[in-house]
């Protein structure tokens, strides 16, 4: 669930650009440059972070429901229950934020997730199926309410 290389080489062109814009500023501004490249390292550092993809996402598979029960994700090389709190779809894209049902010793751990489905990794007909469940699923969702241990 990586990001496509198109979007790689795209925001790696962005950040080439912000890093020419502070040099450029830094040689304008003279002795106070100095001070405003050191303001700017740290959104440069975490511009490459990002670009590495230092972070990925702990959901390595998904299985959407089709009925009213609960979705799975691959969490840890489980699967685990979870369900669809959010969605946010785009032309080639559809972000799911999940929130993992607790099971066995994580019974009072709350998990939830978020990460990107990419249209290029699945066949046109999945793809499909899985924004007409996502859609399915968010109209359908019940209230989700958190109980207290006692």
């Amino acid at each position: 669930m990586g990001r496509p290389g198109g979007l790689k080489a795209l925001s790696g062109g962005a950040l080439c650009v912000a890093v020419a814009c502070v040099a450029q500023a830094a040689l304008f501004a003279g002795a106070g440059g100095t001070t405003l490249a050191w303001l700017a390292l740290p959104a440069l550092a975490a511009g490459l972070l990002h670009l590495t993809g230092s972070s990925p996402s702990p959901v390595s598979a998904l299985r959407p429901s089709t009925g009213a029960g609960p979705w799975q994700v691959r969490l840890s090389r489980r699967w685990r229950d979870a369900v669809l709190l959010e969605q946010h779809a785009g032309p080639a894209w559809l972000t799911l934020t999940m929130r993992v049902l607790p099971a066995g010793s994580a019974a009072f751990e709350t998990t939830i997730v978020t990460f990107t489905v990419w249209r290029h990794a699945l066949r046109p007909e999945a793809w499909r199926r899985l924004r007409l469940l996502a859609a399915a699923s968010r109209r359908h969702a019940p209230a989700v309410r958190l109980r207290e241990a006692s």
